[in-house]
Parts: C-alpha cells; sequence; structure tokens
C-alpha cells in the first residue's frame, strides 16, 4: 500500500558564495578532491525516515524505517549509491488499509547523484537508476484484509540540502517536509504521478580501514 523514493543521499559543507555557473562543486576528502576510483561512504538514517504515500489504496499510508547502506563518492561531484537496507519498519499513524509492514526494499540500485551548489547551499541531485529506463525509489509490501499488496514508489527529480556537522565529524543529508510537489515520487497503488514523499535525516562517514573517521566536504574547484 505504500512506498516512496528516499534515496540515502551524500552531503557536504558550504565553502564558498561563488556562482555554480563559475565554478564546480567537488567532494573532498581530507581537503583533497577524491581519487578516479571513488571513496567508499558509509550511510545511516539518523532516528527514523517518514516514508509515505498520500494516494495509497484505502487512505494515504506512512511507514517509518531505521537504515543503511554504502555508497561511492566520485570525482567532479558525482556519487552513487550502491545498497540502501530499510530496516525494522513499521506503519507510523496513517495506515489506510495495512495492518502489518511486511518488507521495504530499494528498487534499481545504484542510484546516481550530483553535488550542485544553490546560492550558498548545497545540494544532492538525483538523476537517474542504473538505466535510462529505471528510476530509483523503494517498494514496500503491506499485509490487508485482502492480502498482501505491494506499491512501488520511484522518481528522478528527488534531492537532499547538505551540512557538514563540525561537531561529530559527519555530514548530513536531509529529505525536507517542505519538498516542492515536483520531487514526489509516482507511485503504483493507485497509478499516480506524484504521490511519494520522505522526511528525514541522513548521515554518513568516509569508510577506511579501520572505521577511521575522514573528514568529508564540499568545495569549489
Amino acid at each position: 500500500m505504500l512506498a516512496v523514493v528516499a534515496m540515502f543521499a551524500f552531503s557536504a559543507v558550504v565553502a564558498s558564495a561563488a556562482s555554480a555557473e563559475e565554478l564546480l562543486p567537488l567532494w573532498l576528502v581530507m581537503g583533497e578532491d577524491v581519487p578516479a576510483g571513488g571513496v567508499t561512504v558509509d550511510v545511516t538514517v539518523s532516528g527514523k525516515l517518514l516514508l509515505e504515500d498520500m494516494s495509497a489504496t484505502g487512505g494515504a499510508v506512512d511507514v517509518e524505517c531505521e537504515g543503511n547502506g554504502l555508497g561511492l563518492l566520485l570525482p567532479e561531484g558525482l556519487d552513487e549509491q550502491n545498497s540502501a537496507n530499510a530496516e525494522n519498519c513499521k506503519l507510523g499513524t496513517t495506515k489506510g488499509q495495512c495492518s502489518e509492514v511486511l518488507k521495504v526494499e530499494a528498487v534499481d540500485l545504484p542510484w546516481l547523484t550530483q553535488l550542485v551548489q544553490v546560492g550558498t547551499a548545497f545540494e544532492d541531485n538525483l538523476f537517474e537508476g542504473k538505466s535510462a529506463t529505471e528510476k530509483p525509489g523503494w517498494l514496500v509490501l503491506c499485509l490487508t484484509v485482502l492480502g498482501e499488496v505491494d506499491d512501488t514508489c520511484t522518481t528522478n527529480e528527488g534531492k537532499t540540502l547538505l551540512t557538514n556537522n563540525e561537531t561529530t565529524g559527519e555530514v548530513e543529508s536531509e529529505f525536507a517536509e517542505s519538498a516542492a510537489e515536483s520531487e514526489w515520487a509516482g507511485c503504483t497503488q493507485p497509478k499516480t504521478t506524484k504521490s511519494g514523499l520522505v522526511v528525514g535525516l541522513v548521515l554518513l562517514h568516509v569508510l577506511l580501514p579501520g572505521n577511521e573517521l575522514m573528514t568529508l566536504a564540499a568545495s569549489l574547484d
């Protein structure tokens, strides 16, 4: 009855107020551009992600999940999400016809995103799945009085607001409750073009041998 696109996106810190048209945002690890082969990052949901289908069959449905995954930071501001695991998922306050969440899983990994500058802030913008015909998203399977029902929500238009937590050394990627309707995902229960939404915060750090925490940031080349 419910699914919504939610990329466990990467995040950054603003290093300059220069315009995006003049300079290219880059991922930096310990102040240096990432190598050609990329750098692995560990991605963890902070608290819960709220996944909602606002037009699900039988009424709007929301699901709350913990989660984690692995990604790859690449040169020229690109990044790739290779795994995204939803864990301990439970129905939220709006259940529709769902009585139990049976499964939540990522659709069409890997997901590709691009670091961009918007004014004096950075965003990580989703632009495609693993092929031109596939879109990033989530499948949710829930139990109803009619049996098991699945709902898949996908989009190529998601984005997150990026900040750097200097106290913890982690970077943060926020799915905002105020996301524009153009970023909402299309869902299959019923078939809609814009009804899937996600709200929550994701944290990440560079994953190196020994799990050493390295400074991750963005800069303008």
